[in-house]
């Protein structure tokens, strides 16, 4: 199995985790919105997965992770509390895209406060972040440079710092090393602003 492959070799070499996302029911896209992936179902089979991941390799070192989806559940800190507590294995943890669950205008205006709840309730065990920004239009919202868009970033940094200093914060989905080079750039630069250093 590719994903249980993954999850050994990052034990291996010592990484903090391995993120997955727990998929979808769509027919035709592995990651795409389907009604049925609120199902009991679909979370019964999610639970199944990830104990059978973990149970199969054993991991040591590195947790299994699942990162927020705003299509399929964890949708959210308090949906990702539920599976925690389904799944019941030690080396299951937390992976945070906040990109990955504003899905809605109240969530993009108010991003600071689901990034405060995020953490606060996640926050032992978050293992790694993913960096991007989201740019709105009407209902429309697309991932962007950090810096470009509207994510609160004070808030995420803070957030970070507060509740899962040891999550590294990684840069994705950019397509030229000059927007990973401006995304840095703008998270160091509101880091200092913050009172936050990287190590």
């Amino acid at each position: 199995m590719y994903v249980a492959e993954r999850l050994q070799l990052a034990d291996e070499v010592g990484a903090r985790d391995c993120v997955n996302i727990t998929g979808s029911m769509n027919p035709t896209q592995w990651d795409g919105p389907d009604p049925r992936n609120y199902s009991q179902e679909f979370f019964d089979a999610s639970v199944e997965n990830i104990r059978k991941i973990l149970d199969d390799v054993k991991p040591v070192r590195a947790k299994f992770t699942i990162e927020m989806m705003g299509w399929a559940p964890p949708d959210g800190p308090d949906a990702y509390l539920r599976l925690i507590r389904a799944v019941d294995r030690r080396q299951f943890a937390v992976h945070v895209d906040v990109c990955n669950i504003i899905n809605s205008v109240d969530k993009f205006y108010g991003n600071g406060t689901l990034i405060e709840e995020c953490f606060w309730k996640l926050g032992p065990w978050v293992m790694s972040c993913h960096a991007k920004d989201l740019w709105g239009y009407r209902v429309h919202l697309a991932e962007t440079v950090p810096g470009r868009g509207g994510i609160d970033y004070k808030a995420y940094l803070q957030a970070i710092a507060k509740y899962a200093p040891a999550a590294p914060l990684m840069l994705e989905h950019l397509t030229k090393p000059e927007e990973y080079e401006e995304g840095k750039q703008y998270i160091l630069k509101v880091a200092a602003q913050s009172g936050i250093s990287f190590n």
